[in-house]
């Protein structure tokens, strides 16, 4: 299987841009109005993601993409932000949330 070059501006560019843009306006337009509950849910779903994706990433990179597993070890300001949210979304506790700010 051959990998299709991006093309910037193509069709999927576009539709990954304005879902985007569309998603960035509606969901907080939603969670406004929605209840405590719904809110403290889309927290904890939105947490489970990011440290899944965090702990997953260096896998798929190291045995898709060839990368050694060192390198793509999760030991970045990025990573450390991610988890940061997450335990910020998890907890309440504004210290994580100062660290993932700075």
């Amino acid at each position: 299987m051959e990998v299709e070059p991006f093309i910037l501006f193509g069709t999927d560019h576009l539709l990954a841009t304005l879902a985007l843009i569309l998603t960035s306006i509606f969901l907080p337009i939603f969670l406004k109005k929605a209840s405590s509950k719904t809110k403290n849910w889309f927290g904890y779903i939105l947490a489970s993601i990011l440290i899944l994706n965090e702990c997953v990433k260096p896998y798929y990179h190291s045995h898709f993409f060839g990368y050694e597993l060192l390198t793509v070890l999760p030991l970045h300001m990025c990573a450390l932000s991610a988890f940061s949210i997450s335990f910020f979304f998890l907890t309440r506790k504004r210290i994580f949330y100062e660290v993932a700010f700075f």
